[in-house]
């Protein structure tokens, strides 16, 4: 596969914004009803590597294997399962990536000047020409605004080991 740019993986983000952010929701959502041992269900989906139903406690153990794993351990097999721990590894690089897009339109707004610098979290799975932007407020505005319509496509790069077969759609263990 040939190298990619840090502005398309960006923008590739903002198309998949919406999915990943209502990942994150459900797993705070799961936190929040584990406390009240209330039952909680997520379904999640992922471009190439299916879907899979989530309880409330396997979104939370998927949280803490993430965190645990390396990123470069998580991309040798490709499953659902492993995008999850990704996604929940990269979790506050991710979310300050979209929250300063909506700092760079309320700056706009008051004729502020901002800048920030985006860190790929991926770098051990994903194949770029750099791992790091510096954004200023209107470059960052034209991806969320540019890109979030667009298809969102895998951008994991999967081990030499071969892929995993798909598990069925069902509750984790």
């Amino acid at each position: 596969m040939s190298q990619g740019t840090i502005e398309d993986f960006i923008c590739n983000l903002f198309a998949g914004k919406r999915r990943i952010l209502d990942l994150y929701d459900a797993y705070f959502k799961a936190i929040h009803f584990r406390s009240e041992s209330r039952k909680f269900v997520f379904k999640f989906e992922w471009p190439d590597c299916g879907c899979k139903i989530y309880a409330r406690n396997c979104l939370i153990k998927l949280e803490c294997e993430g965190r645990a794993t390396s990123y470069s351990e998580l991309c040798q097999e490709k499953s659902i399962d492993n995008v999850v721990r990704l996604l929940f590894k990269a979790m506050i690089p991710l979310r300050d990536l979209f929250c300063n897009a909506k700092k760079a339109l309320y700056m706009r707004a008051t004729i502020r000047v901002f800048c920030t610098v985006f860190n790929n979290p991926f770098r051990d799975c994903t194949d770029l020409n750099t791992n790091t932007k510096t954004l200023t407020g209107p470059q960052l505005i034209e991806f969320c605004c540019k890109c979030q319509n667009k298809t969102f496509q895998d951008f994991i790069i999967w081990g030499d080991i071969g892929f995993a077969p798909l598990d069925e759609a069902g509750l984790c263990d």
